[in-house]
């Protein structure tokens, strides 16, 4: 379509009193408890979006979402429970999965969303896929298990709770639990962050591309006065159908390595 043609289709908008853009995926209000419900010209990707106070890119949003009151990891686990307990993954969910590991630890890994033995144990990355991301951490000598700071992993999800079918996260889903996600890294504050498949590394990096395109670069991960360098890596999932692809994880986990050196030596800080 032309320019002029796009101008006179939106005053044509306009004059039939449409005033609102929706997401492309509906959102239903009413299944959000009351502290979540936002004013009707603001969408459900606008709940991501919504920051604290003071915000320069969102000056604007009169949202301020209860994530970012938080000031400990305990209080952000409260508010997940509270806020989101209406949300339709917890009413069909047993257990919620909050986090594994170090919180001091140098690096937190991100995945996608909790499956059956995650979610009976309530624990992230148990199952097949967990087992296969322990195997690939310890070969570059780190451990969710392990004490040390420098040897330790810090494990989350974008979704707390397992959705139903094994099915991928849904746009809606990973909009409303995103700024709990945010809070949940600003608080933890890790060095290095590895977003594990393209849901996770598309939503917090605000980057487009298949995983497969994006995968084994560094990005620059900001949020207020805090920073990182954040990788997106291939699923453990992924690699457990598709074998031949593990060869190019091994090259991410290198490059992990070769970080975790360079911010620990005393000419990388």
């Amino acid at each position: 379509m032309m320019h002029s043609e796009l101008y006179a289709a939106l005053e044509w908008y306009i004059d039939m009193g449409i005033d609102e853009c929706t997401d492309e995926y509906a959102c239903n209000r009413l299944l959000l408890p009351l502290e979540l419900q936002l004013p009707k010209q603001m969408t459900c990707k606008a709940i991501s979006s919504a920051k604290y106070v003071g915000n320069d890119r969102h000056h604007d949003s009169q949202f301020v979402h209860p994530a970012f009151s938080c000031n400990t990891l305990e209080e952000l686990k409260i508010c997940i429970e509270q806020h989101a307990s209406k949300h339709l993954l917890r009413l069909g969910a047993r257990n919620m999965v909050f986090a594994d590991g170090l919180v001091s630890s140098k690096v937190m890994v991100i995945g996608e969303a909790p499956g059956r033995d995650e979610d009976i144990q309530g624990i992230p990355f148990v199952g097949k896929s967990g087992k296969l991301l322990d195997a690939m951490f310890n070969a570059i000598g780190l451990s969710r298990s392990d004490h040390q700071v420098e040897k330790s992993l810090y494990i989350t999800n974008i979704l707390p709770w397992k959705p139903p079918d094994n099915r991928a996260p849904s746009t809606d889903e990973v909009a409303f639990f995103l700024p709990f996600v945010r809070q949940h890294i600003y608080l933890v504050k890790p060095q290095i962050i590895l977003l594990m498949g393209g849901t996770a590394s598309q939503h917090l990096l605000g980057i487009k591309g298949g995983i497969t395109k994006i995968r084994g670069k560094w990005y620059d991960y900001k949020d207020r006065d805090y920073k990182a360098f954040a990788m997106p890596s291939l699923h453990p999932a992924y690699l457990l159908r598709t074998t031949d692809m593990k060869r190019y994880s091994w090259i991410d986990l290198q490059r992990i390595q070769r970080k975790i050196l360079e911010l620990t030596s005393p000419s990388g800080a």
